[in-house]
């Protein structure tokens, strides 16, 4: 018996077992608990209750926002807003990167005054690798965060977070009482929950099993290797940074257009640009044509592969091949198949990702 088939079995077997213990569990779950009734005099006490009520501030936090590993492209930034943020609470900024960056707190005309992405004006400001801005909100008034890579290389952010925090009025009651003590006669119900709470820790074991024997059997074989994984995520970045650059001279060309820049700025923003899209094209183009490439190899292989087995079955029934020999190599071939299945997956949803720059 090959190791597929043995494999096979063992995703069946386990689903069948796991059912099984399901169905069993289920039917411990549906006796319910065990219940017994007794009397017993029991002590109680009546209580007057004089109440008193404390005030006191407890301080509130609420997450704007929490980032992490952001990379700022050379002179550019990120930003995030805007928010609406009640008057007298503080927005609290805080960050880390690799380089020093700024960062800056912005009211909507602070917003709309920014010359090509960077600030002329700000409510509250800080430079630095690290540290933290709190800014005391005065007005109902839109808010903008920004952080500006000044430098001529690429800064990483490790974290940057945006909170609120304020202080809310709780009111606590501190209850005096004064206790009567007297004593009753009741009826007192105990409940054997063991078999029922064995019923739901099997239940959740069984059903856990079962579900993944299901999916074990209805996975398809083969998969992308993490080598394989990081280089496609690889392509799908150049394939972002190639939007990015697109939408970049667009806002180029309209700034131009309205007569925000110069001709001579224009120009040469215009040449930097294109030269990255120039440069991010050739390697996505690249890419593709090998891609496409050996996709076209490996459908020809397995063409030549089925031919093959195909020869075998016949060689098999007319006497000219004995059952170890053919045996041996069906089982090499129905591996290299499932290989080259598995690299074809592959290489189509890569090919798939380079495609994209098309749309």
């Amino acid at each position: 018996m090959g190791r597929s088939a043995q494999h096979r079995i063992w995703k069946w077997a386990l689903v069948i077992v796991s059912f099984l213990m399901l169905l069993f569990s289920l039917s411990l779950i549906s006796q319910g608990a065990e219940v017994s009734v007794f009397e017993e005099r029991v002590p109680t006490t009546s209580y007057v209750a004089i109440t008193t009520y404390v005030t006191r501030q407890v301080p509130q936090t609420q997450i704007l926002f929490s980032r992490s590993d952001l990379v700022i492209p050379t002179l550019s930034y990120l930003y995030s807003g805007p928010y609406r943020l009640d008057v007298g609470r503080t927005l609290k900024i805080s960050w880390e990167a690799d380089t020093w960056v700024n960062v800056y707190v912005m009211n909507d005309v602070d917003w709309q005054s920014r010359f090509f992405g960077a600030p002329t004006r700000w409510r509250a400001s800080k430079v630095g690798s690290s540290g933290t801005i709190e800014f005391y909100v005065q007005y109902d008034e839109p808010i903008y965060i920004q952080v500006l890579c000044p430098t001529w290389c690429d800064a990483k952010l490790y974290r940057w977070v945006g909170e609120v925090v304020w202080f809310e009025n709780i009111v606590d009651a501190i209850v005096q009482t004064k206790a009567i003590q007297t004593e009753i006669t009741q009826l007192r119900t105990i409940l054997q929950t063991s078999r029922i709470t064995g019923g739901y820790i099997l239940a959740i074991i069984s059903g856990a099993l079962f579900i993944a024997g299901v999916i074990l059997i209805l996975a398809p074989k083969g998969g992308i290797s993490k080598e394989e994984s990081v280089k496609l995520s690889n392509y799908r970045e150049y394939l972002h940074n190639l939007k990015q650059l697109k939408i970049q001279m667009n806002l180029l060309r309209t700034m131009y257009e309205k007569g925000e820049i110069s001709e001579d700025a224009y120009q040469r923003l215009g040449d930097e640009i294109n030269e990255k899209i120039s440069g991010l094209r050739n390697i996505i183009t690249q890419e593709r044509t090998a891609c496409e490439k050996e996709l076209k190899s490996l459908e020809e292989k397995i063409v030549v592969l089925k031919k093959r087995s195909e020869e075998l079955i016949v060689r098999r029934r007319i006497g000219l091949i004995d059952e170890n020999a053919f045996e041996d190599e069906m089982k090499q071939i129905r591996k290299d198949l499932e290989d080259m299945e598995s690299r074809r997956e592959y290489l189509k949803s890569l090919l798939e990702a380079l495609t994209a720059e098309e749309n």
